[in-house]
């Protein structure tokens, strides 16, 4: 067969009306249009050149290492992918929300919730860390279990870790963690405010404003992504949670020292500032968020009621991981129990006694179900 009938085989399974993802693998020179025309082209490292190997995708130097290549690595690789762009996705809608619906709050004005410095760390930053991590080392399935059960690359065939329903899912959480985060702060700060029963734990004149509301939202929502990540992990390894932590500890870290750290006049009055130094040495980064973090760590309150924002953010998403893990279980058990209530039924005819049931003794118990006997068989049975 020639290359060029090679390459238009591979053409027509993939116009074909079922649309296949189509996989070409060769070794030789003439094998090139075939991978080139693949959605995937796999080249084997062969006595007949690097032709193949030069013009593939991915490159392996036996035909015995295919399947794990398919099974194992490929699995692993669309798997991480798929939750790769489903986080970043996922993680923007949860942090950002907030801002959407605090604009319902401010008519539309041009105050922002979190400031300038947080709208720029959150995606370099606080949340990169741990998905880097994730999208190189997580395991679903161990290798072994993916080799022995060729059924599991069923499951993620026909791009269904990317469907619109996983697509939408996904969706859904970030809104819902973005309502819960928003609106429980939103509740707690209603409280705090007209003497409710619960404390700030801070002094007249360390007032938790309305930056002090934002970066609780901020905080919580940095937290709970991260956590988001790490329940959504099937494979727990040190990396990922050392990025975690890193991440959330850092984040702390970097805004303490942001919203107590203080800067020259000398310097600013160099870009085109006119401050005295005599009078002010030295002034704040950002006035607005001085202090601010240091205030709110300070009350107990706040910590308890972000790790209950936490829990309440995170239920569903537990709800959902196990009944989706389970639910092929219960499909198959209730079948099961169906076709063995239709075996027992089957084995006899079974109808309900009462009047009209010639077996009635006319002992007036009503209707209850029994087995139909043969009336004839009787010795004294009326014919």
């Amino acid at each position: 067969m020639s290359p060029l009938q090679k390459s238009e085989i591979v053409r027509m399974m993939k116009n074909s009306p079922m649309q296949p993802v189509t996989a070409a693998i060769g070794d030789g020179g003439n094998d090139v249009a075939m991978i080139q025309e693949a959605h995937v082209g796999l080249g084997i490292m062969g006595k007949e050149g690097r032709a193949a190997v030069r013009s593939s995708d991915f490159a392996f130097s036996k035909f015995k290492y295919l399947q794990k290549v398919i099974l194992v690595h490929g699995h692993w690789y669309y798997y991480r992918v798929a939750m790769l762009v489903h986080y970043f996705f996922y993680k923007n809608v949860a942090g950002f929300g907030g801002q959407l619906f605090y604009s319902f709050y401010n008519n539309f004005s041009m105050q922002t919730l979190y400031d300038s410095f947080n709208l720029t760390f959150y995606n370099i930053f606080y949340t990169s860390l741990p998905i880097f991590i994730y999208a190189l080392l997580e395991q679903n399935l161990d290798s072994e279990t993916l080799l022995n059960n060729p059924v599991f690359y069923r499951r993620i065939a026909k791009n269904y870790l990317l469907s619109y329903r996983e697509f939408f899912l996904w969706f859904l959480y970030g809104l819902w963690h973005a309502v819960a985060i928003f609106f429980g702060w939103v509740m707690f700060y209603s409280y705090t405010s007209n003497g409710s029963g619960l404390s700030m734990n801070v002094g007249s004149d360390e007032v938790l404003g309305q930056f002090s509301f934002g970066l609780c939202i901020y905080s919580t929502a940095v937290t709970l992504v991260n956590l988001k990540l790490w329940f959504q992990s099937r494979s727990w390894n040190a990396p990922l949670i050392f990025g975690i932590l890193i991440s959330v500890v850092s984040f702390m870290g970097i805004t303490l020292a942001y919203d107590t750290a203080r800067i020259n006049v000398g310097i600013l009055n160099f870009f085109g500032d006119n401050y005295n130094s005599t009078i002010m040495p030295t002034v704040p980064i950002d006035s607005d968020v001085t202090w601010v973090y240091y205030h709110v760590l300070s009350s107990p309150t706040v910590w308890l009621y972000t790790l209950l924002i936490l829990v309440v953010a995170l239920l569903p998403d537990v709800v959902i991981r196990v009944f989706r893990k389970h639910w092929s279980v219960i499909i198959k058990e209730s079948k099961l129990a169906k076709k063995r209530l239709e075996s027992k039924i089957n084995r006899g005819s079974y109808e309900l006694n009462g009047l009209s049931n010639p077996c009635y003794e006319g002992d007036n118990n009503g209707i209850t179900g029994g087995k139909l006997r043969n009336i004839y068989s009787q010795p004294n049975a009326n014919v």
